[in-house]
């Protein structure tokens, strides 16, 4: 079959490529600028080729205007994120994660233009700076995963404005400060994960707050105290992880 030649190709009935899926293709050497030339392509999935190395192409983010979905992981792309994938007004889907990317992520680009993004996945990186949730509480995210970065500074209350979030692991960084009062605005919350950081401080009591958390896990950091009383009022929690802390009471 002659359409066999392009295995991880997909054409619409134009001819036109729409999307381009390539897992563990034994790819190597770096990604070249010339893969932006597909200007129609929605979905670009480049997954498990750890010989894949260089930079992400700025090209990508000015030119692929269509894209929906960009993942691009499990690979060993280094570098910055460039600023202008930030700017993929239609992207929904981001993953970046498992690469070797440093620096700081560019979060107000994605504000002013990411009006769509549900996942952003940039775990296993090298990434570091603050994460701006006032910025991200622009966006309609269901689901942020940072975890094993080095992301620094705190959890300011702005988290709590992050009202359609659904999953947050921000685990693995190097988080300061106490967990904040406004996290008890997550009225959607399922999971959160915030294993060793180096938060302290108690629990605050609005957490009580979050009647569809099934999973919160903080381990290893130095947060004090007792439980609030108003996690009893948690019927949908499954699992609580909060050892290797500095928690009293029962």
């Amino acid at each position: 079959e002659y359409g066999r030649a392009w295995d991880g190709v997909d054409c619409n009935e134009d001819g036109k490529v729409r999307a381009v899926a390539l897992d563990a293709a034994n790819l190597q050497g770096t990604l070249p600028p010339e893969i932006a030339l597909l200007t129609d392509v929605e979905n670009l999935i480049i997954k498990n080729n750890p010989n894949l190395v260089g930079e992400i192409p700025h090209e990508i983010g000015n030119k692929m205007s269509q894209l929906r979905q960009l993942g691009l992981y499990g690979n060993n792309l280094g570098g910055s994120i460039p600023k202008t994938i930030f700017k993929l007004s239609h992207l929904v889907y981001l993953n970046l994660a498992d690469n070797a990317l440093t620096g700081e992520v560019n979060w107000e680009e994605m504000s002013h233009h990411q009006k769509k993004i549900e996942r952003l996945i940039l775990h296993n990186n090298f990434l570091e700076g603050p994460i701006e949730f006032h910025v991200l509480a622009k966006t309609p995210l269901l689901l942020l995963v940072l975890s094993n970065n080095q992301f620094g500074g705190y959890i300011d209350e702005s988290v709590g404005s992050m009202t359609s979030l659904e999953y947050l692991y921000l685990d693995k960084n190097e988080l300061i400060g106490s967990i904040p009062n406004g996290i008890g605005n997550l009225a959607n919350i399922k999971s959160i994960t915030l294993d060793e950081n180096e938060l302290y401080g108690t629990l605050p009591h609005t957490m009580g707050s979050l009647a569809n958390l099934q999973h919160f896990s903080a381990k290893k950091n130095t947060i004090s105290g007792g439980f609030p009383a108003s996690m009893k009022l948690l019927h949908q929690l499954e699992t609580l992880n909060l050892a290797r802390n500095a928690m009293s009471g029962h």
